[in-house]
């Protein structure tokens, strides 16, 4: 046997002791390996998921992936991100590199929890049992302890319900038909099912409420995470419970951890910036143009610019400008902010009669029956009014159906001319509203200028709306034919405007008149005065315009127009009634008798389609005499607006011959007397008016005037069918229409 020399024993005693030195560092050093993480849902990999790894968190890159570090170990690796089911799965690494593919699936609310408020207590069992986890049991049996940060529900017994025994938090708030998702992990050293329930436990019949259904779910060995998702039903209960239900199954230890409830919350969608520039036809910016998007309106800036805030989708981009025609463009947001450019061109119009116009950017409607011309140029509108006809709504240029945004006292200002000086009348016209005062009338001259007018809103329904409605027909003795612009009208919150005196002193040419019933047109908030001995009545009103009527018993109306811009004193003299016999006729089927005083003039109808035949000889008792009949529009009327104001005044009666079967009532119109309409029942007679049969459908009317008041200032004779209910074809006759006196 040959010897080592001693110094290659000595070497290889350090080598051995070398080599175990390293074994035992490796023993307290473990190795470390790489788990890959692939995140992908139904159509590819997830960019931004959250991989969660015992306390060590990792985003997915845009292929999906995340990488962790781990030494050798069971780990559960949980997934979450936004507008995706919560994944919780169990990976083992074992002395190598490994991966991990999980799949996400859409949450089915299209929803996420993560910024909402835990409505469980101590659901993360950190805290040591307090109150907050009860339970119950009859035949079965259970205790709670915690152990490793989890909650132990040690279950030695269990009876014949699922319910027996059970674990339960009560007292959570949740709000009918609000979204909620419960998770929770757990697991049992017995794989086996439990219930969990969500409801209102009670102390008596009929024991429980349902809130949101209960769910089965299939624990095992190892730790996993489950969801329920549900709606509450709160119609019943006042709160809710959570129920986990152990019984039935094998007794077994069950554990529980990270229990949450929360409500799901709408995700806010990413969003990109939409920039829009508006030029016109030369490259020039144009400031002040109106942009909308998705029925959002936003306005040009000095430079021409206005901006949106868009999530994903495709939109209409509508662009328009006073002065310029209306254009839009379609357009795609597809993850990344974009511009648009629009180019504008001057708008031309060649005019309408009757339709809509529109005017900076809304639909204004004109009706004229063809007695005005409306244009819009350079952003005004121009009304060519023809013809004014014989009363101050023959021509109507009006915007309907405006909300009103609340009670309250409103300015309506607007610019208008005319190449002919003349009147004009707005009237602010509500539904489901009142309005205080209804009526403005403004003289324009031929220089563009502003005028306003303040009013008041109160007494809204729900939804109260109205209208503005410009008036250019027969106002006044200064309503002409002419041409009318208006432009910028707006209605804002305000206050009233400045006011001034206005001193109305009344004679009869030679002496004050006193006690004369002195009135304000276009207002309703100045209370009609009487004059004083000196033949005065004071009042204060806005700086205005106003048509001021004045009255007295034995005298004629009298009236007079005025612009009130500052203290005022204005002199009107009444006339007195000479006392007349003589009837006044403005129609008879014999002709107008001897003596009698003949209203000549032209009688019309207002309504739209409606026909009227003043030589019908298709009666078998009076012939001629006038038929009206229906068409369509605004109804069934026969109209004299030629009267002479005064020329009523001293009558205290008037007949008429009427024959319908399809109107049962009649209504008789005096414009400008103190109380202008009254219905009448043809089937009866009272104090103010007699019905006398006449046979074959004939009924004569008699009426006592006195009921109108005041008749020196009618104008016009209107009588309506005073139906709602009309079609076409509906009939009246009408033949001996007068008045006569009983002096």
């Amino acid at each position: 046997m040959k010897r080592l020399p001693i110094l290659m024993i000595l070497l290889i005693g350090l080598l051995v002791f070398a080599g175990c030195s390293s074994d035992d560092n490796d023993t307290n050093n473990a190795l470390e390996y790489t788990l890959t993480v692939n995140v992908a849902d139904s159509s590819g990999a997830v960019e931004g998921a959250t991989v969660t790894i015992d306390g060590t968190t990792a985003t997915t890159d845009a292929n999906g992936i995340a990488q962790v570090v781990l030494t050798d170990g069971n780990y559960t690796v949980e997934v979450s991100a936004t507008g995706y089911e919560t994944v919780t799965e169990a990976v083992v690494i074992d002395g190598d590199g490994s991966s991990k593919d999980i799949t996400l699936t859409e949450s089915t609310d299209g929803g996420s929890t993560d910024n909402s408020t835990n409505l469980i207590t101590n659901g993360d069992f950190e805290t040591e049992l307090g109150s907050e986890w009860e339970t119950w049991s009859d035949a079965g049996a259970v205790s709670l302890a915690i152990g490793n940060g989890e909650l132990v529900a040690d279950v030695t017994a269990t009876g014949g319900n699922t319910y027996d025994p059970k674990l339960f938090q009560s007292g959570i708030t949740l709000v009918d038909g609000t979204d909620y998702i419960l998770r929770f992990d757990a697991r049992a050293d017995v794989a086996r099912d439990i219930v969990v329930n969500i409801g209102e436990q009670l102390d008596a019949d009929p024991w429980f409420n349902d809130i949101g259904g209960n769910h089965i779910k299939s624990l095992n060995t190892e730790m996993q995470t489950y969801t329920v998702e549900f709606t509450a039903d709160m119609s019943v209960a006042t709160t809710g419970d959570l129920i986990f239900e152990l019984g039935t199954g094998e007794a077994t230890k069950f554990y529980i951890d990270n229990v949450s409830l929360k409500e799901v919350q709408a995700q806010k969608p990413a969003e990109y910036m939409l920039t829009t520039t508006v030029r016109d036809s030369s490259d020039s910016v144009i400031e002040g143009a109106t942009v909308t998007v998705d029925g959002i309106d936003s306005t040009t800036d000095a430079n021409g610019v206005a901006t949106f805030t868009l999530s994903d989708g495709t939109y209409t981009v509508d662009v328009s400008a006073s002065g310029y025609e209306t254009t839009s463009q379609s357009l795609t947001i597809n993850g990344a902010d974009n511009s648009l450019d629009f180019s504008l061109t001057t708008a031309t119009s060649t005019g309408t009669t009757d339709g809509t116009v529109t005017l900076d950017g809304e639909d204004w409607t004109i009706w004229s029956e063809g007695r005005t011309t409306a244009t819009v140029e350079s952003g005004a509108v121009e009304l060519d009014v023809n013809e004014v006809g014989d009363a101050f709504w023959k021509t109507q240029f009006y915007k309907e159906g405006i909300t009103v945004p609340g009670a309250g006292r409103y300015l309506v200002t607007f610019e208008a001319k005319s190449n002919v000086p003349r009147d004009i009348r707005l009237e602010v016209a509500p539904t489901g509203a009142a309005v205080s005062p209804g009526q403005f009338d403004f003289r324009l001259t031929d220089t563009m200028q502003t005028y306003q007018a303040s009013f008041e809103f109160s007494g809204l329904t729900t939804a109260p709306l109205y209208k503005l409605n410009f008036c250019l027909g027969a106002i006044s003795d200064a309503s002409l034919a002419s041409t009318v612009t208006i432009d910028n009208v707006k209605v804002t919150s305000g206050t009233a405007l400045s006011t001034s005196s206005l001193t109305v002193n009344l004679t009869d040419g030679t002496a004050a008149l006193e006690g004369a019933t002195v009135s304000i047109k276009q207002t309703n908030t100045a209370t009609p005065l009487t004059t004083d001995a000196l033949g005065n009545a004071v009042f204060n009103l806005e700086n205005r315009q106003y048509t001021v009527e004045a009255n007295l018993a034995g005298y004629q109306k009298a009236s007079k127009t005025i612009v009130l811009s500052g203290d005022t004193t204005i002199n009107l003299t009444l006339e007195e009634i000479q006392a007349t016999t003589d009837p006044v006729y403005l129609y008879a089927t014999d002709g107008i008798p001897s003596g009698a005083i003949d209203l000549v003039g032209s009688l019309d109808t207002w309504g739209t389609g409606t026909t009227q035949n003043l030589s019908y000889a298709d009666d078998t008792d009076y012939n001629p005499c006038i038929s009206i009949q229906y068409g369509s529009g605004w109804g069934n009327v026969l109209a004299y607006n030629e009267i002479e104001a005064g020329s009523l005044a001293g009558y205290d009666t008037m007949k008429l011959k009427v024959k319908t079967s399809d109107y049962p009532m009649i209504l008789v119109q005096l414009t400008g007397a103190d109380t202008p309409e009254f219905p009448y029942d043809l089937t009866t007679s009272d104090s103010n008016y007699t019905i006398i049969d006449l046979g074959n459908g004939w009924k004569e009317l008699t009426i006592d005037l006195a009921r109108y008041g005041d008749l020196s200032g009618v104008t016009q004779l209107a009588i309506h069918n005073n139906s709602a209910d009309q079609t076409a074809g509906m009939e009246i006759l009408l033949t001996d229409i007068y008045f006569e006196s009983a002096q």
